[in-house]
């Protein structure tokens, strides 16, 4: 988008740290550059393109139309009046080896296979995969400070902020675990004849207990996925971390209940297909959101800050009032099938899964992409038809 609002002959300008040992975050910048000019129909990005270093810190400078001779002669000169170092110019290539093996690449093919194949993530970033700082790849997240202060001093930061979301995700999973089978373990054992003689289910079959079970943690698992992948893709169109928030949250809260108050009109109770299938609602609502994001992102991507909120509101919508719907109907499901004692249970399973959703979908967004994050959530809801089949039969 920077690139396109450019004149022909304008420059875009970028710095990042420079290490001379190890480049990750120029090399990174470099990279995703040249994928930059050659989305635009660039043939040879190298052209297109000056580094400069000085110290710690390097300077790249990018232009839609190649530079001219004129151009890299007076940067030529001016470099030498100020100390600056020119890395690499459409002339030469960088003493620094990995820069130079960077800068000689000639096609997208080949950038992105050297790329993934480096000790650092120097993939060039997406609005799928938007982290530029996070370039430790999964290998590395558990590895020492010694370990990664060989790579880069800078990447310290990132490893500690790596490390914990992975600690807390883990923690969060204990607790979960803890939380679920500490109760019945501590139990007390049954004192009177109607307690030993009382299911242990909570009233239900065994096979319709697991299925109400399975259904609430996939409602946790899913809702915080899909969440998680909207709060990514919002905060890329919006570029403001705090709106981005605010919008997501409130629209995913506003729309979750109009779905929840929505629900009363499906009578699941009457059997029938709409009483296993409603959570194909909100998998193809977020199969239809996915779709239309890219189109309404990159057509929209420069428009005024309250013109994308507003859009942003849209694509929420869809998806968070198809998955406000869903708890609701389960619990009349369970109610049907006889489960009432076991309602409380259904509660704690939702929220445990949801917390521990919230690190596994930004550590599945962070490696994988945005859409694999969605793609996990819409499987999540689609899982719940089983579920909820299994619920409609122990009913009747």
């Amino acid at each position: 988008m920077f690139l396109r609002r450019l004149a022909p002959t304008g420059v875009f300008t970028v710095s990042r740290w420079y290490k001379k040992e190890s480049p990750g975050e120029t090399a990174r910048m470099v990279a995703l550059a040249m994928e930059a000019l050659w989305q635009l129909g660039v043939e040879k990005p190298r052209a297109h393109l000056l580094l400069l270093q000085i110290e710690s810190v390097a300077t790249l400078l990018v232009s839609p139309t190649p530079f001219s001779k004129e151009d890299l002669d007076l940067m030529q000169r001016e470099a030498v009046r100020i100390g600056v170092n020119m890395v690499l110019t459409p002339r030469r290539l960088p003493a620094q080896p990995l820069l130079a093996e960077l800068g000689a690449i000639e096609d997208r093919a080949a950038l992105w296979q050297w790329a993934s194949q480096q000790t650092l993530d120097l993939t060039p970033p997406t609005d799928d995969r938007p982290f530029f700082f996070n370039m430790l790849k999964p290998g590395t997240w558990l590895e020492g400070q010694e370990d990664v202060s060989q790579l880069d001093l800078g990447f310290l930061g990132n490893l500690q902020a790596t490390q914990t979301l992975v600690y807390a995700t883990l923690v969060s999973l204990l607790l979960t675990l803890g939380a679920l089978l500490g109760p019945l373990v501590a139990r007390p054992p049954a004192t009177s004849e109607a307690e030993r003689e009382a299911p242990a289910t909570g009233g239900l079959a065994p096979a319709t207990l697991a299925a109400a079970l399975a259904y609430f943690a996939l409602i946790g698992l899913g809702f915080m996925f899909v969440e998680i992948a909207l709060l990514s893709q919002v905060g890329v169109f919006v570029g403001h971390p705090t709106l981005s928030l605010a919008v997501v949250l409130g629209g995913i809260i506003l729309s979750a209940g109009v779905g929840s108050l929505l629900s009363g009109k499906l009578a699941v109770e009457r059997g029938g297909a709409i009483a296993w299938l409603f959570p194909l609602i909100p998998v193809l609502m977020v199969v239809a959101v996915r779709l239309a994001t890219g189109p309404v992102t990159e057509s929209f991507a420069g428009a005024e800050t309250a013109v994308r909120v507003l859009l942003s509101i849209a694509l929420i919508a869809p998806p968070a009032l198809g998955m406000g719907i869903c708890f609701p109907l389960g619990l009349r499901l369970v109610e049907r099938a006889g489960g009432h004692a076991v309602t409380p249970w259904l509660w704690g399973i939702n929220g445990a899964f949801g917390v521990c959703a919230s690190g596994l979908a930004l550590g599945t967004s962070m490696t994988w992409g945005i859409s694999t994050t969605m793609a996990v959530g819409a499987a999540c809801y689609l899982a719940l038809v089983a579920c909820a089949r299994k619920l409609v039969r122990a009913g009747r």
